[in-house]
């Protein structure tokens, strides 16, 4: 069992929790997370930056990564694809991470964002390298 409670409390204090994203399903095979956005998230022209949707995504991917290393290795993004469908500006976005590919070396993921109305608003992808950690 996945303790959610455990991961949103290793998140606090970085840009994670900066950004008022919180953990709210996670397994093996799928990571949920929602950001609450607001005029912190926007760029100049009054909408959410996209830039705010990529940290969503890879913080979701790369937290479902972990979840399906072994304790003597970690995750890193190395490449990370977003398509911004549609603008948002204030509200609770839901973000969902599947894995596509979880090989020993490298993942492939791929994440959805909507509205709370299920509108998409976000489709990316992330590329993951398994590392070995260092002592």
């Amino acid at each position: 069992m996945v303790d959610i409670e455990l991961i949103n409390k290793q998140c606090k204090g970085t840009l994670v929790s900066h950004l008022d994203i919180k953990i709210t399903h996670a397994e093996s095979s799928k990571l949920v997370g929602e950001m609450v956005v607001g005029e912190q998230h926007h760029q100049p022209h009054g909408i959410m930056h996209g830039g705010a949707s990529g940290v969503l995504a890879e913080t979701l991917a790369s937290i479902g990564a972990g979840l399906n290393c072994p304790s003597d290795k970690y995750p890193v993004g190395t490449h990370l694809s977003i398509h911004h469908l549609k603008s948002f500006k204030t509200g609770i976005l839901i973000g969902t991470a599947t894995p596509i590919h979880l090989g020993k070396t490298s993942h492939l993921w791929q994440i959805e964002i909507q509205n709370s109305g299920k509108e998409k608003i976000s489709h990316g992808e992330l590329a993951v390298r398994i590392l070995d950690k260092t002592i």
